[in-house]
């Protein structure tokens, strides 16, 4: 596969428009570009919620084509951890 150093930056630099999720304001930019990546991808579930010392949590499931999961995990991220210390 040939790609160009040009495309190449262009892909890692572009900019993703912050995934909206309910109940969850101020998603941080790492989880939000995760989502936007992936919510359209077939079989991908995921749920999100806010825990008091976590921060925001992402819950994720990918589903094969039959039914089976194919991967899963969690992220949990505090931005702005550091300032409460």
């Amino acid at each position: 596969m040939k790609l160009s150093e040009g495309k190449l930056r262009e892909d890692v630099l572009e900019e993703f428009s912050h995934t909206v999720v309910d109940g969850i304001s101020n998603l941080p930019a790492t989880l939000s570009r995760f989502l936007a990546e992936h919510t359209d991808m077939p079989g991908f579930t995921y749920e999100v919620s806010h825990d008091e010392n976590r921060g925001c949590v992402i819950l994720w499931k990918e589903y094969t084509h039959l039914g089976s999961v194919r991967g899963s995990g969690r992220f949990y991220e505090r931005p702005y951890a550091w300032i409460d210390e």
